[in-house]
């Protein structure tokens, strides 16, 4: 079975593709976490569009 792949463009111009694989994400939790350095790092209205975006984002997920 071939995974999906998610291509996101977070709020840092980063394109990060996430393939749904738990082993993937595993490797990732790094990245993940770099990227929400750099988004405490904008502006609150960016953080809102971010906000909405990853409240989007779980509704998609569930």
């Amino acid at each position: 079975m071939k995974s999906k792949d998610i291509t996101l463009l977070d709020g840092c111009n980063n394109v990060i593709v996430i393939q749904q694989q738990s082993e993937y994400f595993e490797q990732n939790q790094m990245k993940m976490i770099e990227i929400d350095k750099c988004q405490q790092q904008m502006s609150q209205g960016r953080k809102q569009e971010l906000g909405d975006w990853e409240k989007f984002k779980k509704q998609k997920e569930q």
